[in-house]
């Protein structure tokens, strides 16, 4: 392959410092050798053209465009580049722009899915439905924090393929500058070929990719989002990444622990097809790589890649969830909770309760910004 890199410029430069809510600047690519394929624009490290960028339609070896970026009250640091036919990315521009003016509140945009009685009866659970209703209520409190809270509920039989894919309706008028929320309890599983699904009312447990909900649909829901500021919250098995190195090798784990549950269905079925508890570990870290290019989400997970989620009567919730809303409840001098307190809340809380047998990760793809996620 030819690794000679296209060419982009700035045509002109705009403020460094403004009040406007857009700013407008034009750009220059071209390529001596090869057409060129797609516009990359990058703020605070979200791509406001998705993951396949702004395509360049036509066999075009130079391009010029005006771009019009949204901005945030503050620092906004703008990343452009050009990507040829050949799969070579040019160097980036970068700017850095600091909007000016008094903070305003925006809308929090929030679905909750959780599936506790399965259409398969064998896999039914008692608390993922409640960690989805507590997280929607919990949330509907931060009224200082937020202009408006829009939400919307997935319950057991409503928690389908057709229902999720729908779900960008919900989202079509989340602006740049609103938080979106989506959050997930139930089972999650692993098949063959090391892929997560989440378990949806109607998947078959012996074969995921049935009615299942691939990690990849997610990634396109939030892919789709306009918001800068998006949280993925996951309180379902293997919902983290794993190295490797983490595990050792193991029988499957029970299902139950005294009065504890572990959200595990998919142990036993993979267990049927050969896919044991210790094969898991082969689990790679390119599961959740469609978010880190696309979406560019905070992920939080309730456990890791090879690892089980628990529920109890002594939480009334999935462990995850019950300590994610302790520390929403948890009094400060401020009254605010910042996205990074609470993903090391959590972290804490949930490694103590179970006793180190659950670890929550907190896969960060934007770590540009931290945000206040609470207000009370």
């Amino acid at each position: 392959m030819d690794y000679k890199l296209p060419n982009l410029k700035l045509e002109s430069k705009p403020d460094i410092v403004t009040t406007e809510k857009m700013v407008k600047f034009g750009i220059k690519a071209w390529d001596d050798n090869y057409n060129l394929k797609q516009i990359n624009v990058y703020v605070n490290n979200v791509p406001i053209y998705g993951e396949t960028g702004h395509l360049i339609e036509g066999n075009i070896k130079s391009y010029h465009k005006e771009i019009s970026i949204p901005l945030i009250n503050g620092k906004n640091k703008i990343l452009i580049s050009v990507l040829n036919s050949n799969g070579v990315e040019s160097l980036y521009e970068s700017i850095e722009i600091v909007r000016d003016g008094e903070p305003e509140k925006h809308d929090l945009c929030m679905v909750s899915i959780g599936v506790s009685d399965y259409q398969d009866e064998r896999f039914a659970l008692k608390y993922a439905t409640k960690d989805a209703e507590d997280m929607l209520n919990k949330f509907q409190e931060s009224e200082t924090r937020y202009r408006n809270v829009y939400q919307k509920k997935l319950l057991n039989n409503e928690v389908t393929l057709e229902n999720i894919a729908a779900l960008e309706t919900f989202f079509a008028n989340c602006t740049h500058e609103d938080l979106a929320i989506i959050f997930i309890a139930g089972h999650g599983v692993l098949d063959q070929d090391y892929n997560y699904y989440f378990g949806t009312w109607d998947m078959d447990f012996n074969q995921p990719a049935e009615r299942g909900l691939p990690y990849t649909q997610l990634s396109s829901l939030l892919n789709k989002i306009k918001a800068y500021q998006k949280l993925l919250i996951m309180d379902t098995c293997h919902s983290g990444e794993l190295d490797k190195d983490e595990i050792e090798e193991g029988p499957p784990a029970e299902l139950e622990e005294g009065d504890v549950q572990f959200r595990a269905a998919g142990v036993g079925v993979r267990k049927k097809d050969g896919l044991g508890f210790d094969n898991s570990i082969q689990f790679t870290q390119d599961l959740f790589s469609d978010l880190r290019k696309g979406s560019v989400a905070t992920v939080m997970s309730s456990a890791g890649g090879a690892e089980f989620a628990m529920e109890s009567d002594e939480w009334n919730n999935g462990l995850f969830t019950y300590v994610f809303i302790s520390g929403l409840n948890d009094e400060n001098d401020d009254q605010k909770v910042y996205l990074s307190e609470i993903r090391e809340y959590v972290n804490q809380g949930v490694q103590a309760l179970s006793k180190g047998k659950q670890i929550p990760t907190a896969r960060e793809e934007n770590i540009s910004r931290d945000y206040i996620i609470f207000r009370k």
